[in-house]
């Protein structure tokens, strides 16, 4: 959007359906397993003008709910997940330098993950990741 503001969007809208075999046993719903419906990410990135090298984050993710059993009578609910980040590029030693924290998932909304049908995973709560990097 401008020199220091750079936003980046993408996702997608299905209508995923199923189509049953003539011979497959069982019940059998309209909607594949582990496919949400939609899925949205929105990404922004802030370089600040407080201090040269030092930009700030934030990534807003939302899902639509999960068919999570072949019959489709579960679902994982929808949810959303919001992250925040920032990095500083500096030089340490006369080298080029960057340190990088993130917090994942701020509001600490636990989500469960479909790994099959009618399998499911836990996913991470809140963490916090960090790094430094240096060119060699």
């Amino acid at each position: 959007l401008t020199r220091t503001l750079n936003v980046v969007a993408g996702g997608y809208f299905l209508r995923a359906r199923v189509e049953r075999d003539p011979n497959a046993l069982g019940t059998i719903g309209a909607r594949p397993v582990g496919l949400p419906g939609h899925l949205v990410n929105l990404n922004l990135n802030w370089k600040t003008p407080v201090l040269d090298g030092l930009s700030l984050d934030t990534t807003l993710l939302q899902r639509g709910k999960v068919p999570s059993t072949t019959d489709n009578l579960v679902s994982l609910p929808a949810r959303a997940q919001l992250n925040l980040g920032g990095r500083y590029r500096f030089k340490l030693v006369n080298r080029d330098a960057t340190l990088r924290m993130q917090v994942t998932n701020l509001f600490d909304n636990r989500p469960f993950n479909v790994a099959g049908p009618g399998i499911y995973g836990a996913g991470a709560g809140r963490y916090l990741t960090g790094y430094l990097a240096v060119d060699v």
